[in-house]
């Protein structure tokens, strides 16, 4: 047997390795960070909801709601508050934000990996399974385009984490005062998941479901009731009291924030249909070897409380729209599947899946990720962005339109940088709208950036150019594109120009 110190100094050796390829993976990625992906929705949607959380009261947002006459809020507005006061912090530089969700995404990763190691899945499995959490072709696009999903997907993790410590430190020296602390603090993240990003309540099953292993095993092995009782009331209690104190900043906008939440819900949830499993299959499909593994973690796991959690947290992203974002927090649910295939005490013997056999299977789903996350996105990008000035977006608007407090509808995204370092009023509407109030909503505008429109009222000023009309991508990587079909790789796609049309006087 490994004697103990044996045991902490593998314990470090691993953890040193560890961050010594997370430090890797950031530096490549942060070589890209200022040019690719292009300035998208999502992130400017989401530093918006932090600036619109400062300013409530703000006359102008690219998050508009047309009918109400004011910007859309959002309820979870901690992770957006942070990016925004990032994105000021760097002089409105989209890197700054970037980096902040870079640093989220290797948190997950490490909190995932720390979660797998107690759950006891072998070191080794566990960090590779780790890895490829951090370089998932799902997770890689959700970070790298500077959403906060990270940070959810983190806390909820950790909380995760923190409650198979607890089972593990009862197992051993029936720690109740290191129980309860580790209990309350996982309610706590959990509840502060939520307002960094909505989209956390679809893992709070796994958190759960970890909870409830911790207290099922104090049931068993003490019939203590009432310990079971002062722990889930430590877990709930501190969830509402965390929950409470968030709420203090938005007091006066509650209401409101609960009625956009809900329409903006009303506008996501449909109906449980077949349409909606078939454009999951697909989004699962773009990495088969994961879905594979996942399948026969699902088919083959002794833990069938796991396997119950797994379908149901699929069928809540089911009834909503199942876009890339929201199945990426399926993706704990996934590697969890995988590693119980790795733990023999786990899974049922598979026949066909021999440990050489299981070992090229791990290796293959690394390389997969490896192969679409580091290494064709910077060869696509480096071929994408011949030909571009980066500095051609600030230039043309400060002397096509300039400093000042113009109202521009902003419909490309592209633009909201430049507008935030030189005065614009940005706007967006945030919902569709009738052609009555598109109207409305025009004739406040002095400026219009758009790819191709035709409005009365305005005349076509210039034609904004990003792209050297000579540049072509390689057919190789044009083929690998329309293979893959992702939307990160559709993104590199950057539109050759720009329209700006200014209101005739």
């Amino acid at each position: 047997m490994l004697s103990v110190n044996k045991i902490n100094q593998l314990r470090h050796n691993f953890w040193f390795l560890w961050f010594l390829i997370l430090t890797v993976v950031f530096l490549i990625h942060c070589l890209t960070l200022a040019v690719s992906p292009p300035i998208w929705q999502d992130e400017v949607q989401i530093i918006e909801y932090g600036r619109t959380f400062l300013n409530p009261h703000t006359d102008w947002s690219i998050n508009w709601d047309v009918a109400n006459n004011r910007p859309f809020l959002t309820l979870s507005y901690l992770g957006c508050l942070l990016q925004q006061l990032v994105f000021k912090a760097t002089h409105f530089s989209i890197v700054g934000p970037r980096i902040f969700s870079l640093i989220g995404a290797s948190l997950a990763a490490t909190t995932a990996t720390g979660w797998l190691l107690s759950r006891k899945v072998p070191v080794r499995v566990a960090g590779l399974l780790g890895l490829n959490f951090l370089l998932d072709p799902f997770f890689v696009r959700s970070y790298l385009h500077d959403r906060i999903d990270c940070w959810a997907i983190a806390l909820c993790l950790a909380a995760c984490w923190l409650l198979k410590l607890s089972l593990q430190r009862f197992h051993e020296f029936h720690d109740d005062k290191f129980c309860l602390i580790s209990v309350s603090l996982a309610g706590s993240l959990s509840a502060i998941a939520f307002f960094v990003w909505p989209s956390a309540l679809i893992i709070y099953p796994l958190v759960l479901l970890e909870l409830w292993s911790l207290l099922y095993a104090i049931i068993k092995e003490e019939g203590n009731l009432k310990k079971c009782l002062y722990l889930l009331l430590g877990f709930i209690l501190t969830g509402i009291m965390t929950s409470m104190f968030l709420l203090i900043p938005i007091k006066y906008q509650l209401e409101i924030l609960v009625n956009d939440l809900l329409k903006f819900t009303n506008n996501r949830v449909e109906s449980f249909s077949i349409d909606s499993i078939i454009n999951l299959v697909k989004n699962f499909l773009r990495n088969p070897i994961l879905a594979i593994l996942a399948l026969l973690g699902l088919t083959y796991s002794r833990d069938k409380w796991l396997a119950l959690t797994t379908l149901f947290a699929l069928s809540l992203v089911c009834v909503t729209i199942s876009y890339t974002a929201r199945i990426l927090y399926l993706l704990p649910y996934l590697i969890a599947l995988v590693s119980d295939i790795y733990c023999e005490q786990k899974s049922k013997n598979i026949k066909v899946l021999n440990p050489q056999v299981k070992s090229g299977f791990l290796i293959l789903l690394l390389s997969w990720s490896i192969a679409f996350s580091l290494i064709l996105p910077p060869v696509v990008i480096r071929h994408n962005m011949e030909g571009i000035n980066s500095n051609v977006l600030l230039n043309e608007g400060f002397s096509s339109i300039g400093k000042g407090e113009y109202k521009v509808w902003e419909s490309t995204w592209r633009f909201y940088q430049v507008g935030r370092l030189l005065g614009w009023k940005l706007y967006q509407p945030f919902f569709e709208i009738n052609e009555k109030e598109l109207r409305e909503f025009i004739n406040q505008m002095d400026y219009i950036i758009s790819q191709e429109v035709e409005i009365s009222g305005f005349k076509l000023s210039k034609e904004i150019k990003l792209i050297d009309d000579g540049q072509k991508t390689q057919e190789l990587l044009s083929n690998v594109t329309a293979l893959l079909d992702t939307e990160f790789f559709q993104s590199q796609k950057h539109s050759k120009a720009y329209k700006l049309y200014t209101r005739q006087k």
